[in-house]
């Protein structure tokens, strides 16, 4: 036993002698360290000339929107950048226009420049506008006039409809784009309930043949507007009145696509969810994800997959 603690020291010993007589030498290299002007990054965007630049967005202040609702301003930042990610530049984002604030809703590449989509609500005519301008990545700011492309509607108070939206989408071969809009909707009221029982959602008794509706514009690579289509009505059978859509998205060809999910619920008691073991109200047995594809002449296809087949017990 003695003999064998006495090899196992002289191997340490050993080993560790050895690593004295060749110490790792470690450099440490980085970029000068800035400290960027916003709460986060929103995006980064690599340069096919070299480089990079960046935005990023902060809130500040509160400003007020239709029916008094206070809400905090957006404020972006954008950063240019060497091929090595030094800061060479950093500017407020400019979105004002003729004195009026607008909103930044996405960034898009196509065809090699950059486009800013804004959106603009004027509370007078219960419209929220859509508008695109070219971004000029070398000066950091809006280079040209804007150009309204979309419109839907914003509604009453703020607090009894819900928030209107722009979605955009690029084609892998960025000869299309696609706007989705959805319009404000007026929030339906919800029944009283007791204190220990669970709220939101929708019942099996709402479960049937629902419709929901959406408008969308397709633009070519020159901005022209090729496929529009107000209201589109996307019907689907046995689903609850409610419907979660998951992402958009436009081919090479201008077909359109739209990914959603309807989650029904059922109607149970707090003992028979826990008889059950179930870990929630949905019952993945009538949820279905929705995928349809509107063709570029409007026709449509429809694929409906149980929300059972894809989901997994972790």
């Amino acid at each position: 036993m003695r003999t064998i603690l006495t090899l196992l020291v002289g191997c340490f010993l050993l080993s560790v002698s050895a690593q004295r007589g060749s110490k790792l030498k470690v450099k440490e290299q980085h970029g000068d360290v800035f400290k960027y002007k916003g709460g986060s990054f929103v995006d980064v965007f690599e340069l096919s000339t070299g480089g990079y630049w960046s935005i990023s967005r902060t809130y500040e202040g509160g400003g007020v929107l239709g029916g008094g609702l206070l809400r905090n301003k957006r404020v972006f930042y954008v950063q240019s950048y060497d091929e090595d990610m030094n800061l060479i530049d950093e500017k407020r984002l400019n979105l004002s226009v003729y004195d009026k604030d607008l909103e930044l809703e996405e960034i898009v590449k196509f065809k090699g420049e950059y486009y800013l989509f804004l959106s603009f609500k004027n509370v007078d005519k219960k419209k929220m506008y859509l508008f695109y301008s070219r971004f000029d990545h070398h000066d950091l700011q809006m280079d040209g006039d804007l150009t309204k492309i979309a419109q839907v509607g914003l509604g009453g108070k703020s607090k009894e409809y819900t928030w209107p939206s722009f979605d955009i989408s690029v084609s892998d071969n960025e000869n299309f784009i696609v706007v989705f809009g959805k319009d404000a909707t007026k929030r339906k009221k919800s029944k009283k309930r007791g204190f220990f029982k669970r709220s939101g959602g929708s019942s099996s008794s709402s479960t049937g043949t629902h419709n929901f509706k959406f408008t969308y514009w397709v633009l070519d690579d020159d901005f022209e507007i090729v496929n529009y289509e107000k209201k589109h009505n996307l019907k689907i059978e046995n689903s609850s009145d409610k419907f979660y859509v998951r992402d958009y998205a436009i081919d090479d060809e201008g077909a359109i696509y739209i990914l959603g999910k309807n989650s029904v619920v059922d109607e149970l008691t707090r003992q028979e969810v826990r008889s059950k073991k179930r870990a929630a109200w949905v019952d993945i047995n009538k949820s279905a994800f929705v995928l349809e594809k509107i063709n570029p002449d409007g026709t449509t296809v429809m694929q409906v997959t149980p929300e059972e087949t894809l989901y997994v017990d972790m």
